[in-house]
């Protein structure tokens, strides 16, 4: 189980190399909003390698949190680039998050992919 991990996070380290070589480029060029989604990325990733082996939480929240983060810049993004579509689907997975998340408080259903400590 030791070996898998390390694959995972071995695999997940080359990813965060590449998107930060990417976040670079969208900074030079001033893709300002490229750049914060690749932030995100990086920081699911980098979550995902050094903190959830150790202390698991609940993915649920966690996930729809960077789900809600990710479709909010996404959604102002579009805004300011009046891309009606993006805004229509952005808006409606924002209405979906704010959904499941009171379905997730009111029924109190967890999701968790390691129940025991990595330690």
């Amino acid at each position: 189980m030791k070996s898998k991990f390390n694959l995972v996070a071995f695999i997940g380290g080359i990813g965060i190399l590449f998107l930060l070589n990417d976040l670079i480029g969208m900074i030079q060029k001033q893709a300002w909003f490229d750049a914060i989604i690749n932030v995100e990325l990086i920081a699911l990733m980098a979550y995902y390698i050094f903190i959830y082996p150790f202390k698991p939480l609940n993915m649920n929240s966690v996930l729809m949190s960077f789900i809600a983060f990710h479709f909010t810049v996404v959604g102002i993004e579009a805004f300011l680039e009046q891309n009606i579509l993006n805004l229509i689907v952005s808006g409606v997975v924002l209405v979906f998050v704010a959904g499941y998340t009171w379905y997730d408080r009111k029924h109190k259903y967890r999701l968790k992919l390691n129940l025991k400590s990595r330690r």
